[in-house]
Parts: C-alpha cells; structure tokens; sequence
C-alpha cells in the first residue's frame, strides 16, 4: 500500500446523484451505520479491543515511583479498560450516545469497473473527480447562531485500511494518544471521553479486506449533537445523512461511465458544468471495454 495522496478522488454516481452533487455544491455523508458493509465500525472492533487490554495490562501503578505517577497510571488503567468495554459492549455502534459516524466515500481511481458496476448505474453513470487539496479544506455547517453560520473543520480525507497489520498499527496509535492523557485519562474525565472519540474515527477507516478492490478514501464528521441531520429514502428505509458543502474549484474532473450513448452524456455534462458555473473541468469519457 503506498502511503502517497493521490492528487484527485472520485466519486462515483448515477445521473441524479450527479445533478445534485453539481447542483448544489455539496454531497451527503452518509451514517455508517447504514453503509452496505454491514460489519461498518465493527471489523476492526475487536482488534482496537486486544490492544486496548493488552495496553490496561502492561500499566504498572503499584510500581509508579510517586503518589502522581501512581495516580497517572491508574488513570490510564481505568481509561483503556473503561473503552475496551464499551467497544466489546457495542456502545459506540447501535444507538451511539457520543455522536455518529458520517462518511462521504471516494475511490483512487476514476475509471475502475467494479466501481462502475457497484456505485455508478452499471456504467451509466458518472464518476466525480474532487481536488484531494479542496477536499481538505472543507467544514461542515452547524445550525445558525442568529443570522451568522458556524461551521466546524473536518478533518482532510483519509485512506480506509483493509491489511489486519495496518490495522493493528492504527489501533496502537489511538493507544499511544490515550496513554499520552495521563491524570486526564479517567472514564468520566475529558480524557476519559476523548480515548472514546479517538476509537470511533479510528474504526470508521478499517474496512474487511473483502472491500479493498474499492481503494477507497473517505471524508469523516462525527456528528456530535446532530445539526442539521437529514433523511432519504434507501435500501434500509430512512437514512441519516448531513451534506457537506465544497467550492467548485474542488471539481476537478468528470468521467462518463461506459454506459450507453456516451458521446451525449458527456455533452450534456460539458452543459451543465457551464450552467453551474463550473470552470476548465473536463470531461472525459471511460475507457473500460463494458457492455451493461
């Protein structure tokens, strides 16, 4: 797995998803919990568990040299326990008391066949190309405070993991951070909390290695007190969403699936990039010899 960001991350959509990307400038992110994996924030539970025990046993508080030593290391005892148990719980996943997970989902490449077949109509549909840079810069609008917007930054795109070893790396980074908290680290303190909401975003990027065909890449909120929540319709029945808006420089590309009648969707979008305002995007044509 090579560690490089690639320069654009697509998106792949059907005609409707496309107009309403292009349309209104921003794209939805989607609660996890009603993703099509349906082992979404649990695959890497288990491992983000091992390490999290095996972390709370390798703590050494009867043998601190000091009463504040002592009292920091039976901080991140009680932390790194207090977590396990709440993840082996299934506390984060089935009614998430501190806020879900929301993703918005990208691709290395813009022109893969499975990708076609699964996300983009079959091949009728399209496949966004987004500024890796832009997408870094993006904030999600919390609710008016008056007539003033408040946003919050979200975090740049990062790559999903699929490899068990990668896994196992990311979850010792998230042990490394907890252990940093020391005194701070109690259940009940922001240390405490903090250890939780250090697992939540971990465990949105650890995917089954049955999904890394898709090389996916994603955009993370974590939704903390639900502003500006909504809802569609979809397999599942009512899904949660928010969108997340972008400036048009973010577009930087669109590739026209190899569906029918390609020559006349990529007109149609070349029109609609210039109605909307869109500049020096092009459009391209797949090249993946699929008949739907």
């Amino acid at each position: 797995m090579s560690d490089e960001t690639p320069k654009t991350l697509h998106h792949y959509t059907d005609s409707q998803g496309l107009l309403g990307i292009l349309q209104n400038r921003n794209f939805w992110a989607t609660d996890t919990r009603y993703l099509n994996d349906t082992q979404e924030l649990r695959h890497g539970c288990e491992t983000m568990v091992a390490a999290l025990r095996k972390a709370a046993d390798q703590q050494a508080p009867a043998g601190a040299e000091d009463a504040e030593a002592k009292e920091a290391a039976v901080a991140r005892t009680t932390a790194l326990r207090f977590t396990a148990t709440a993840l082996a719980r299934g506390q984060l996943f089935d009614t998430p008391p501190h806020g879900g997970a929301y993703v918005t989902c990208f691709c290395e490449g813009g022109d893969q066949l499975g990708q076609w077949r699964g996300y983009g109509a079959n091949g009728g549909g399209f496949a966004i190309g987004f500024r890796t840079d832009a997408l870094a810069e993006l904030a999600h609008e919390l609710k008016p405070q008056g007539d003033d917007k408040v946003t919050a930054p979200l975090p740049k795109p990062q790559r999903v993991l699929y490899h068990p070893k990668d896994l196992e790396r990311r979850c010792a980074t998230v042990v490394e951070k907890i252990l940093s908290f020391g005194a701070n680290a109690a259940p009940f303190s922001a240390g405490g909390f903090d250890a939780i909401y250090l697992c939540l975003p971990a465990l949105a990027f650890m995917k089954h290695d049955a999904f890394q065909h898709e090389n996916e890449w994603r955009v993370l909120l974590i939704n903390r007190t639900n502003p500006n929540l909504k809802f569609r319709s979809g397999a599942l029945g009512v899904i949660p969403y928010v969108e997340i808006g972008f400036p048009a420089h973010a577009v930087a590309e669109v590739v026209v699936g190899p569906g029918p009648h390609p020559e006349l969707r990529k007109q149609a979008v070349e029109q609609l990039l210039d109605a909307e305002g869109y500049e020096n995007v092009p459009v391209r044509l797949s090249t993946v010899p699929y008949r739907p």
